[in-house]
C-alpha cells in the first residue's frame, strides 16, 4: 500500500508539473489528475489511495480560501451587501436550470451537473463535489472547460464592446496573502503559518465531526477567515495552493 501511495503522488507531482509547462489552466489539477487516471487504469495503484486524505486536502484548501478573507471585506460588504445577494440568487436560479438541462440531456447526474455549472475554482469545487457524491473528474472538466473559454473569449468581446469608453484605470496590485515573504520576516511568517494551520485544523475537524458536507474545508475556511479578519496574520506559503491542486 505505501509503495502504490508514492507511486500515486510521484505520478500526480510529475503530470503536475508538466501540465504548468504548459500552461494549461488549473494545470496542477487537471494534469495531475490526468497523469493519476492513466496509472490507475495501467497498475492499479489508484485503488489503493486512502478517501481520509480528502479531508486533509480540504482542510488545506480551507487555510487558502479562508486566508483570502480581510478586514477590509467587512466594510465593502456594508457597501455591496444588497447587490452581492441579488446576484448569488439569481446565479443559483440559472445554476439549477443548466443543472437540470445538462443532467436531463446527458448521462451526468442532477448533483455532478450542478458542480459541473456553479462558478468557482476548479479544484476547490471539485473537492467539495466529491463530499456528495458527484464525479469528481467529471466536475474538473466541465469547470476546465468553462474557465478556458471565459479567460479566451471575455478578455477580447469586454476590449470591443468597451474600447470606446473612458479609459480602464489599472488597479493598485494588493500584497498577496501567499506573498508575504518580503513583508515580514521568515520567522513570523511561519509563526503565522503555525497559527493558521491549527486554526484551520481545528474547524475543519469541528465541522467534519458534526456532519456537515464538506465540512473539514468550510470549517477550516470559517476558521481561517475569521482570525485573518481580527488579527490580518493568516498566512501560508506560495506552493500550498500547487500542492493543493
Amino acid at each position: 500500500m505505501l509503495f502504490g501511495m508514492v507511486v500515486l503522488h510521484i505520478v500526480g507531482f510529475a503530470g503536475a508539473l508538466v501540465a504548468r509547462r504548459l500552461k494549461v489552466p488549473a494545470g496542477a489539477l487537471i494534469g495531475s489528475m490526468l497523469a493519476v487516471v492513466l496509472c490507475n487504469i495501467t497498475t492499479g495503484f489508484g485503488e489503493l489511495y486512502p478517501g481520509d486524505l480528502r479531508i486533509v486536502i480540504q482542510i488545506v484548501s480551507g487555510i487558502v480560501i479562508g486566508s483570502r478573507f480581510t478586514r477590509s471585506d467587512i466594510a465593502m460588504f456594508r457597501r455591496v451587501g444588497l447587490p452581492a445577494l441579488v446576484f448569488v440568487v439569481m446565479l443559483m436560479l440559472l445554476n439549477v436550470l443548466f443543472a437540470a438541462w445538462m443532467a436531463h440531456s446527458s448521462s451526468l447526474s442532477l448533483v455532478t451537473s450542478f458542480f459541473a455549472c456553479a462558478p468557482g475554482g476548479v479544484s476547490d469545487l471539485a473537492l467539495v463535489a466529491a463530499d456528495f457524491g458527484a464525479d469528481m473528474e467529471s466536475v474538473s472538466l466541465l469547470q476546465m472547460f468553462r474557465f478556458v473559454f471565459v479567460i479566451s473569449f471575455f478578455p477580447p468581446l469586454v476590449k470591443r464592446l468597451f474600447s470606446k469608453q473612458a479609459p480602464i484605470r489599472h488597479a493598485v496590485p494588493i500584497d498577496s496573502v501567499a506573498g508575504r515573504e518580503g513583508v515580514v520576516s521568515d520567522r513570523t511568517a511561519y509563526t503565522n503559518f503555525a497559527a493558521t494551520v491549527v486554526l484551520a485544523i481545528g474547524g475543519g475537524v469541528l465541522f467534519d465531526l458534526v456532519g456537515i458536507p464538506a465540512g473539514a474545508l468550510i470549517g477550516a475556511m470559517v476558521a481561517v477567515a475569521v482570525f485573518n479578519m481580527t488579527t490580518s496574520r493568516a498566512w501560508y506559503p506560495s506552493w500550498l495552493r500547487f500542492a493543493i491542486q
